[in-house]
């Protein structure tokens, strides 16, 4: 199974405070035939979600952006989990297509409607991200463990990381200090 990663913000919601914005982190798996958002967002309406996909053929990231009511709250699963408090991430449908070359798993942006911020994607390499935000800049990264996925902010990980399941054993590559405080 291939994975591609890209960014998924959640602002208002309860993993990463930075000023009066609150973002939290969770998951995109897309397919032609499902799209599932993995998260610590309670409620999406009012929310807009902004998946930013890295074209693997030109290196170019394309936005789409999403109106959380098109999503559908379906279960908590055993997927993943916020590993600062060990919250199961929730699980929604999104219950529109998307029409996109490029499937696997993906991070977006997610945030209120009426805060129209600007926000700035670079990703260094299929790991190492910059999220650009008013006058915040977040530096985070993503590693494999034994069987499943790291998302974590590099400065502060103990502020924001998340965990998804691939369901089967990989070869890890995250840095000892991810683990120092499970």
């Amino acid at each position: 199974m291939n994975y591609k990663l890209s960014i998924l913000f959640l602002f208002s919601s309860m993993t990463f405070a930075m000023d009066n914005n609150i973002l939290s982190a969770g998951f995109l798996s897309y397919f032609p035939n499902e799209i599932i958002l993995y998260s610590t967002e309670s409620n999406l309406n009012n929310k807009t979600v902004t998946v930013c996909i890295n074209n693997e053929r030109n290196n170019k990231v394309k936005c789409y952006h999403m109106n959380g009511r098109d999503f559908q709250k379906t279960e908590k699963g055993n997927d993943g989990y916020n590993s600062i408090n060990s919250d199961l991430l929730l699980k929604y449908s999104y219950k529109k297509e998307l029409h996109d070359n490029n499937n696997g798993l993906f991070f977006a942006f997610i945030y209120d409607e009426n805060n129209k911020m600007n926000i700035h994607f670079t990703a260094q390499d299929a790991s190492n991200f910059t999220v650009s935000y008013s006058h915040h800049t977040l530096n985070l990264a993503t590693c494999l463990s034994t069987e499943g996925l790291y998302f974590y902010d590099k400065i502060n990980f103990k502020a924001l990381k998340l965990y998804y399941s691939l369901g089967y054993g990989v070869e890890s590559n995250c840095p000892e200090y991810l683990y120092s405080e499970q």
